[in-house]
């Protein structure tokens, strides 16, 4: 749970610091005041990257070239820890208590989870096949605690294999190549299993949740690993000898294009509602709603796995209709024993059946002020 949140040359808000309350937190103004921005720093400090496109410069208030984000962070049955990010002259540093660490490490070493919902993530369903992946990827990374080390792995394997691809004169190469597959299969063959374990993990929540919706509300979650032969394996020994057969069997072609394309980073994540699939065929309303139930299901997760994830809500009443607004803002009471971040224009279904139940702030040109 966050206690204090500050923020220092960040896009438009001002140098302040806030408060929030322990349960829901309502970011009230008109558009354009800042209220995504205050979601957007809490997310960097969990992630060390925005849910937004752009780079680190782009975070700077106009005219700016540095910023700084420092939360408070109070977790269950333990001091509180004291997270900063600073990013000047073009480089990042991350603290936690004081002790300076990797900038993609400080969240995690401080205990902090965060899930969110977008407009940009809500993208990532009728996005391309990296982003149906990522969107997946940021749910397991949240729920499973050993994942994001794993995934980090392979992928420096996987840099390391490709650069090998474009130096086939290498001395040694055949060696050198032998060791990198090795790498990539075992670290690959856990990546997909462990995929595959969570994504039937999430179906069922969703589901679940899906029955207090109105209507027929089926999201379905469809994972395919990128393989033939060997993709449907349920046993980590021969799902790695598969993956490694897969990796020799296309080094010819490889080394052509010059990049691995056999393995999880060439997986198939699709979603569907009711049998549709949401990329071509679902409408903005229809993701929505799948990403909202997507987000219940990520948080009831992470209770059972002994996390309180603080969770990110923008514009979610904006997008679906009155009676499926009313019945996400009622899906919030799912979130009690979390701390949530949602903002509001002050209109709509989230604020009617919430008001009277948050803390809210409202923002204007920058600034949080508590409201009366």
């Amino acid at each position: 749970m966050l206690t204090k949140v500050s923020t220092y040359g960040f896009r438009n808000l001002l140098d302040q610091e806030f408060y929030p309350a322990a349960g829901l937190n309502i970011l009230l103004g008109e558009n354009a005041q800042g209220k995504t921005n205050v979601l957007e720093a809490i997310y960097l400090l969990r992630h060390a990257r925005s849910f937004r496109p752009g780079g680190l410069t782009d975070y700077c208030r106009w005219g700016q070239s540095a910023f700084a984000l420092a939360a408070m962070i109070q977790l269950e049955g333990e001091a509180r820890q004291d997270l900063r990010i600073l990013f000047e002259n073009g480089k990042r540093k991350a603290t936690v208590n004081g002790n300076g660490c990797a900038t993609s490490q400080g969240s995690l070493r401080s205990g902090m989870r965060v899930c969110g919902l977008f407009p940009e993530t809500v993208a990532w369903l009728e996005g391309t096949a990296s982003s149906q992946r990522r969107y997946l990827d940021q749910m397991i990374v949240n729920i499973d605690g050993t994942y994001l080390p794993l995934v980090r792995a392979f992928h420096h394997a996987l840099a390391q294999r490709n650069a090998l691809l474009k130096m086939s004169s290498y001395p040694g190469w055949d060696l050198a190549m032998e060791s990198w597959e090795e790498k990539l299969a075992s670290l690959g063959s856990r990546i997909i299993l462990t995929r595959r374990f969570w994504a039937a993990a999430i179906q069922k929540r969703v589901a679940l949740a899906g029955k207090s919706w109105p209507g027929d509300v089926r999201v379905e979650i469809s994972y395919t690993p990128s393989g033939e032969d060997w993709a449907g394996e349920d046993q980590a020994e021969e799902l790695q000898a598969g993956l490694a057969a897969g990796l020799r069997r296309c080094r010819p072609e490889e080394k052509r294009y010059g990049a691995t394309l056999v393995g999880p980073h060439r997986d198939r994540v699709r979603f569907f509602n009711g049998g549709v699939d949401l990329k071509p065929c679902g409408s903005r309303g229809e993701r929505w709603l799948a990403a909202i139930l997507l987000l219940v299901a990520e948080v009831s997760l992470c209770r059972e796995a002994g996390y309180s994830p603080i969770v990110l809500m923008d514009e979610i009443e904006a997008e679906l209709d009155n009676c499926r607004a009313a019945s996400a803002a009622l899906l919030v009471e799912k979130f009690e024993c979390c701390q949530v971040f949602a903002t509001s224009l002050g209109k709509g279904a989230l604020w009617a059946v919430c008001s009277g139940k948050s803390q809210v702030f409202e923002v204007r040109q920058g600034q949080l002020r508590t409201a009366a």
